[in-house]
């Protein structure tokens, strides 16, 4: 096999990008095509799976995502599933099923991007969290 490459989604600072956390019992496609046309985004399932690594470099666990990078607006966002091959990206939320990251939201507020996405038909429960709250919420970062 060949060598393994690293995803990492990076971020200019240290946990500062807003987080919500969807339940959904929907397939990732599914959930992205019902976000992107209710919320007019263009997330694109990313090439290879985000690796999570742990502090030694020993893969912890790799998760499918979906990324939108909105360069007019300065907007990157991120669908990422939690669990993948019975492994967390997240522990600490294990009852959800898929994290959101916005990273630079100017155009609306935290709280308005959560009810539009709480109205998306293939969401059950949607909740905002801070990712300083989140001892795991590092595994995002590089």
């Amino acid at each position: 096999m060949g060598k393994q490459k690293k995803h990492h989604l990076a971020f200019e600072n240290d946990l500062e990008f807003d987080l919500i956390g969807i339940c959904s019992p929907h397939p990732d496609y599914r959930i992205a095509w019902d976000l992107n046309s209710n919320l007019k985004w263009q997330l694109g399932k990313a090439p290879e799976l985000f690796v999570n690594q742990n502090k030694k470099g020993t893969i912890v666990s790799k998760h499918p995502y979906y990324v939108w990078m909105d360069e007019e607006n300065f907007l990157d966002v991120y669908l990422i599933k939690n669990k993948n091959e019975n492994k967390y990206l997240i522990p600490e939320y294990n009852q959800i099923d898929y994290f959101i990251i916005v990273n630079n939201l100017q155009l609306e507020t935290v709280a308005e991007l959560l009810e539009k996405v709480k109205k998306v038909g293939t969401v059950m429960a949607a909740f905002s969290y801070d990712p300083t709250t989140i001892p795991s919420a590092e595994n995002i970062i590089l």
